[in-house]
């Protein structure tokens, strides 16, 4: 919790800056929240283990945990009560490591859907071992 303390010291606003630069400019005024709930979802789910910094100056857990929220804000098309992040993640690992067909599938079809994609693209690579028993019950 200190790291966190130390973090938000050190680099809000980069953060602010950086969810500024990848969020459209009629979303100008959402800024600060979707930083908030940047430090909020940091809080709960980031992997602090994760090492290094990125080109923005932010370290490599916060600008992904970042992306994540910004992605979730941006996809209003996928209600939040209809998207089991929690499972989403256990099947498929983390969101900010899938291909980008994968969050379009998500954004567009559902997540019914995109377990259906990525147990078939799993197979298909010869990952078989690699699709959890929830893609393929």
């Amino acid at each position: 919790m200190e790291m966190l303390a130390t973090a938000y010291e050190s680099y809000q606003d980069r953060l602010l800056a950086y969810v500024a630069d990848r969020v459209p400019a009629y979303h100008w005024s959402e800024v600060e929240d979707l930083a908030q709930d940047t430090w909020e979802y940091a809080l709960a789910h980031a992997n602090l283990a994760v090492t290094g910094t990125e080109e923005s100056g932010l370290p490599t857990w916060l600008a992904a945990t970042a992306r994540t929220v910004i992605r979730r804000h941006l996809t209003p098309s996928v209600p939040e009560y209809g998207t089991d992040w929690a499972a989403l993640a256990q099947a498929l690992g983390p969101a900010h490591t899938w291909p980008a067909r994968w969050h379009q599938v998500l954004a567009s079809q559902g997540q019914a859907a995109l377990l259906r994609l990525a147990a078939t693209e799993l197979a298909d690579d010869g990952r078989a071992s690699a699709i959890p028993a929830v893609l393929v019950a």
